[in-house]
């Protein structure tokens, strides 16, 4: 076995990516459909009293919001009420409930 430097390495390395490389787009068959939001279930969120960066969240304001989760559900809520970016982490929740 030889012993190569660290160029030649390097070198070797790179011819043999590139002699392995794909050259067709792997997503060529990747799904276009949008998500049909209207088949997820509807939520109600409600804040505990709060000021957030200036935004004030209050119990007697009900956010409903389409959502596939609770988590998905308090986020969506948060950007309705105000929140910014990945301040939603930070509410507290008065309630989340799952409308049928």
């Amino acid at each position: 076995m030889k012993n190569f430097s660290r160029a030649e390495f390097l070198h070797k390395m790179n011819e043999h990516i590139n002699e392995h490389r794909i050259t067709e787009p792997v997503n060529e068959h990747r799904i276009t459909e949008p998500v049909n939001e209207a088949a997820f279930p509807d939520w109600e969120v409600s804040f505990k009293a709060m000021n957030l960066s200036g935004v004030k969240l209050h119990p007697k304001n009900v956010y409903k919001v389409k959502a596939r989760g609770t988590g998905e559900a308090i986020r969506k809520a948060a950007k309705l009420a105000g929140v910014k970016d990945d301040q939603w982490i930070a509410t507290e929740t008065n309630f989340v409930k799952k409308l049928a």
